[in-house]
């Protein structure tokens, strides 16, 4: 059995000291928490990952020979014939000539390697062997064809061979799901996030803090429009109530109209002294 917990099962009971806790063996893995061999092959379930074979069939390449019994023998617990010589393994053992290649000469087959390494063909966080011991499609971030990739089902606790249903908002509508940038660790998996609902009862002014907005505050007032629904802007003057004994306060405004005022527009303002003669040029007499 592998010297440590698997890395995501955060599970605290384990019923049937296996290795594994009881909520992983129910929402992840599927072996059954009260059975240490789901599968009766003669390897417990969490051991069944050294060798990547399944733990809820006791002859993963359906050869014949049990997988604790090929483990015990050496031969591919993943392949009915080991040595590739085209005799079948159960005939091999049967005559007692069952081997299994062993490259680089260490003592270990080359299937327990294979078994053991870390590469991983899809790019996930979960290796080819734990694929296999997950039952899941090694070559495919999605084996059950849902939202989540395998290797965040597993770290979220949940079963990676069975979708994980659309969420929802209030009327039933899917909530959109966008790549986020929530990393767990080291051992943890890019984690999809979904995307927030605003809540139709607040207003967001984007760039300036959100109503109900302290405007007693000056940072209040920054990059925002004045909002006082009593104060009239004139954008490029001062603000009313403009005092207009202040001269700089007529700089580029025409002046405030008077009910006795006529404004002759080519002429000087009003009130005019039509006794100057410059008063009537380029005017039309008053009839």
């Amino acid at each position: 059995m592998p010297n440590e917990k698997f890395r995501w099962d955060r599970g605290t009971t384990d019923s049937d000291r296996d290795g594994l806790s009881d909520d992983f063996e129910v929402n992840v893995l599927g072996t059954k928490p009260d059975k240490k061999d789901s599968d009766g092959d003669g390897l417990n379930d969490y051991r069944e990952l050294d060798f990547a074979t399944n733990p809820m069939d006791d002859d993963s390449d359906n050869d014949g020979l049990p997988d604790g019994r090929e483990v015990r023998i050496g031969t591919n617990p993943h392949s009915d014939d080991s040595d590739g010589d085209k005799v079948k393994d159960l005939v091999e053992v049967r005559r007692n000539t069952a081997t299994a290649p062993d490259s680089n000469r260490d003592g270990t087959p080359d299937w327990v390697d294979a078994a053991r390494s870390t590469v991983s063909s899809d790019d996930d966080k979960l290796s080819d062997a734990e694929e296999k011991w997950l039952r899941t499609n090694p070559d495919n971030i999605h084996s059950d064809a849902d939202r989540l990739p395998d290797d965040v089902e597993v770290y979220m606790g949940k079963d990676p061979r069975t979708p994980v249903p659309p969420a929802t908002g209030p009327r039933g509508q899917p909530i959109p799901q966008v790549p986020g940038g929530i990393d767990p660790g080291p051992n943890g998996p890019q984690a999809f996030v979904p995307i927030v609902i605003p809540d139709p009862n607040v207003v967001d002014d984007f760039e300036g803090p959100i109503p109900q907005t302290d405007w007693s505050d000056p940072s209040a007032t920054e990059d925002l429009d004045n909002a006082d629904p009593n104060v009239v802007d004139d954008i490029e003057g001062p603000m009313p109530q403009t005092d207009w004994s202040d001269p700089s306060a007529t700089e580029n405004l025409d002046p405030p109209e008077s009910d006795f005022a006529v404004d002759d527009v080519d002429g000087p303002y009003p009130q005019t002294d039509w006794n100057d003669p410059s008063a009537t040029e380029n005017l039309d007499p008053v009839e």
